[in-house]
């Protein structure tokens, strides 16, 4: 049977604690872009993807408390639907669906009863859907 070395042990226990502040640099660095609409992470829970026809889609403010206003414009007139989710990928509310025309568009997000988090907004036209996210602080 091989035994563990001091060294070993001490490795082993440093690559653990590593591990862990990996972990937490990485949490830090997620709540830290939450204000800038940046996650590496939503394009796997969502599978989004772009087109260059529509531009401009965000929320203002973010973070919010209680609502916030999310503003986006159509190339051309078409079939949208704007849904809220929450840090799960649940479906909790959708603010928009209907037929749109071309042009600038927004639309207030009341929050209220609502716990405090991460929340993800997605836009879905014909050829087109794009996620962003924002931030409800209570």
């Amino acid at each position: 049977m091989a035994e563990t070395t001091g060294k070993t042990a001490i490795l082993s226990g440093n690559k653990t604690l590593l591990i862990k502040m990996l972990l937490l640099l990485m949490n830090c660095f997620m709540l830290l872009n939450a204000q800038n609409n940046i996650d590496l992470f939503h394009d796997t829970l969502f599978g989004e993807f772009n087109t260059p026809s529509m531009y401009g889609m965000q929320n203002f403010p973010n973070p919010f408390n209680p609502s916030t206003t999310i503003h986006y414009q159509l190339p051309k007139s078409s079939e949208v639907e704007l849904s809220i989710y929450n840090l799960l990928g649940q479906k909790i509310e959708t603010l928009i669906s209907e037929r749109q025309q071309s042009g600038k568009h927004q639309i207030k997000w009341d929050a209220t009863g609502f716990p405090s988090g991460i929340y993800y907004y997605m836009i879905q036209a014909v050829e087109f859907r794009q996620v962003k996210k924002m931030v409800l602080v209570r």
